[in-house]
């Protein structure tokens, strides 16, 4: 049975046919799906999102061009998307671990300023007692 003919069956209710076009293309849009470098996991849940989105749109194919050349369409845009999500995803984490850098030296740079501050106020502290009472009056006003 020809593409076509399977195709115009599934449009007209016969949804078992669509069996046969998955079966069909599944190694198709696999290969497509790893060649953008994605684990085996993630391939089959991108064919899973590209079979039951043609599924869906399937009244909406026009016969200009093969299914199979559509449903791999739809196979690349869905892994462009990801990888564009993943890309995003990845910037956004790498900016979020810069500004907690920043805060972790940003606060480290507050404590050691205070650690700096309280030993140079006991040193100021014990040399003022080394000196006579008239004299650290003055320091001390």
């Amino acid at each position: 049975m020809s593409e076509k003919e399977i195709v115009k069956r599934v449009i007209e209710g016969e949804i078992a046919f669509y069996e046969i076009l998955v079966r069909r293309y599944n190694p198709v849009l696999y290969k497509v799906g790893r060649s953008y470098n994605f684990n085996h996991q993630d391939t089959e849940d991108l064919m899973q999102e590209t079979f039951i989105g043609a599924f869906l749109n399937l009244e909406k194919f026009q016969f200009r061009a093969s299914f199979k050349t559509w449903i791999s369409r739809i196979m690349l845009n869905n892994c462009y998307h990801k990888r564009n999500k993943l890309h995003t995803s990845n910037e956004y984490i790498k900016s979020m671990e810069d500004h907690k850098e920043s805060i972790n030296k940003h606060t480290y740079n507050d404590v050691e300023e205070k650690m700096r501050s309280r030993e140079l106020n006991r040193i100021v502290e014990q040399a003022l007692l080394k000196i006579p009472l008239e004299y650290r009056l003055v320091f001390t006003m």
